[in-house]
């Protein structure tokens, strides 16, 4: 049984077809790929209510009570939460569009390298940063008590 649409003329039967088809295309990763994307954009979404109701209750306030509003433990899960979430939400999207739009095999891998170099790396600064204000202020708040 032939198959009449299809171009390569080197498939006669289903089983090959099957043959030639497996490992090609998005079957790999694809479906993983998918789920995830649109996981880390729900939980962004909720990340992003409490954002924006955090920034209007903070919106009058003076840096220094900004800072301790940072600080406190619950906050600073949170935005490294919305960080991280947003970032790997934002390699997710840029991956696809990489691999999607780029052909040269070599050039695909150099820019997802990048890619993950460069949100890796700003991560991690944003957490540390993070963390260290929340020590700071932690420590300051506790030589004014003591």
């Amino acid at each position: 049984m032939a198959r009449k649409n299809y171009q390569d003329k080197s498939i006669r039967s289903n089983a090959d077809l099957m043959t030639h088809l497996r490992n090609h295309g998005s079957a790999q990763h694809g479906a993983g790929h998918w789920l995830w994307q649109r996981l880390t954009s729900l939980v962004l979404m909720g990340l992003m209510i409490w954002f924006t109701f955090a920034l209007f209750e903070i919106r009058d306030a003076k840096q220094n009570m900004i800072v301790v509003w940072m600080a406190q433990p619950l906050n600073t899960g949170l935005l490294i939460a919305t960080i991280g979430l947003g970032f790997v939400h934002a390699v997710l999207g840029m991956q696809v569009v990489i691999d999607d739009y780029i052909h040269h095999t070599s050039l695909r891998w150099f820019l997802r390298l990048s890619l993950y170099g460069v949100f890796g790396f700003l991560g991690l600064f944003v957490v540390l940063a993070l963390l260290r204000v929340s020590a700071l202020v932690t420590v300051f708040q506790a030589a004014q008590a003591g």
